[in-house]
């Protein structure tokens, strides 16, 4: 049987501690800076580091955040009226 070789796996919750970011940062810096801006869209594929992105933002800004997540898994409910 030949040597199994080793598998190096990574967790795909979000970390606060994102290397490389500095782009990002620099981007939500200057939004944050303009008083009309206000809506931030972070978009990407599943696993890119959205997440991992505003995480560490918010641990190095020093700025208090609310956390909102708009999910739905059932369709809404048919009413009665409005079939």
């Amino acid at each position: 049987m030949a040597e199994q070789e080793k598998l190096e796996l990574y967790p795909l919750y979000p970390t606060d501690n994102a290397k490389g970011i500095e782009g990002q940062t620099a981007a939500l810096n200057f939004a944050f800076s303009k008083e009309k801006i206000l809506n931030i869209a972070l978009t990407g594929g599943y696993g890119t580091g959205k997440s991992s992105v505003i995480e560490t933002f918010k641990k190095q800004s020093g700025r208090k955040f609310i956390h909102l997540a708009f999910t739905q898994f059932e369709p809404y409910p048919k009413e009665k009226d409005n079939v």
